[in-house]
Parts: structure tokens; sequence; C-alpha cells
């Protein structure tokens, strides 16, 4: 995509894609947006593995499974008959945090993929009182990008991450997230 230029500065597609949805979608996270080579998180295991959480899986975390910024495009609606919610009050930068506190407890089990090349997939993990489903990369064709375009040795990615039952958990199908749409006015 060529960038454009509004007011002097350049303009990826994408910031323009995604600063129109958030205007007509009252600044709800656009549905599928985000870069996979922006890392907008990183968990360090030991010095030398890292975790990374790129901007589209984190988009991913938020506009599927928090109340604020669920994508209500209809699309998303019907993609799964229930959905899974983090309590209501979450925040994009809350599910990092929580994501941090999940990484902390695999340090092992991350170890243990890095070293056979290995895909860590839970669907219940436990941890702090709710189950958890997540798919952690670390095949380096999936990984990060250093600033020479290579893939950094020892980078696994987290690519999947929500909350399937616990504490403050909501569950929610189809007619629930229309119903809700409409409420908030999306």
């Amino acid at each position: 995509m060529q960038p454009s230029i509004r007011h002097g500065v350049v303009q990826r597609q994408s910031d323009i894609n995604e600063t129109t949805w958030r205007n007509n979608h009252q600044g709800t996270i656009a549905f599928e947006s985000g870069s996979e080579a922006t890392i907008v998180h990183t968990h360090t295991v030991n010095s030398d593995i890292n975790v990374v959480i790129t901007e589209k899986d984190h988009h991913h975390f938020c506009n599927g499974h928090t109340v604020r910024e669920f994508a209500f495009d209809q699309g998303n609606i019907d993609r799964v008959p229930r959905s899974t919610f983090w309590p209501v009050a979450t925040t994009p930068s809350q599910v990092l945090a929580i994501a941090d506190g999940v990484l902390g407890a695999l340090h092992s089990d991350i170890v243990e993929a890095v070293g056979t090349g290995s895909t860590y997939n839970s669907r219940a993990f436990q941890h702090g009182g709710v189950t958890y489903t997540l798919t952690i990369s670390t095949d380096p064709d999936l990984d990060s990008i250093n600033d020479s375009g290579n893939y950094e040795k020892g980078t696994a990615r987290l690519e999947q991450f929500y909350p399937v039952h616990g504490t403050g958990i909501l569950g929610v199908d189809k007619a629930d997230l229309t119903t809700l749409k409409t409420n908030l006015g999306k």
C-alpha cells in the first residue's frame, strides 16, 4: 500500500483505515487490523528468549474479547457460536499486563518449546482464577524481525490469548452480541 501525505505527515493506508474505522465505530479497534511487524510488548523469559506480542495479535486479543474494543463487524459476530470476554472494564493495556503475568507463569514451558522448535498450545491454562486459551509460536518464520529484516533467534510470539472462563469472564452468543451492538450504538 502506498502511504498518503496529509498535512506534511506520511500516513500508511492501514493507519488511515484504522482511523476511519474508529471514527465510524465509536473508537473501537478495527477488525483484523494492526501490523505483524510492529511489536507492542516484549516479555523476557531469560537472557536468550523473548516472547513478543505484535500489534495485530494485540488488536485481536482486544477486538475479539473485550466489550470496550469488540469489533461489531458482522463477520466478527458470526465467527463463532459463543464468544468470551475479559471483565467489562478491561482496557487494551490491562490485556497486555494480564498476558505478561500468564507468560511469567509459563517460563519453563516456553523454554522447552523454543528449545524443541515447537508451538505451545493450551486450551485450558489456569492462572489467577481464570482459564485461558493461548498459542505461543516458536517457528522462526512467524517470529519478530530485527532492524535488518531478519528473524531474531530465541524469539517466540504470543499469537492467541483470551479468557475461557473464571472470575469476571463473560460468555455471550451471537444474539447477545447483536443486542450489545445495538445498546452501545455501534
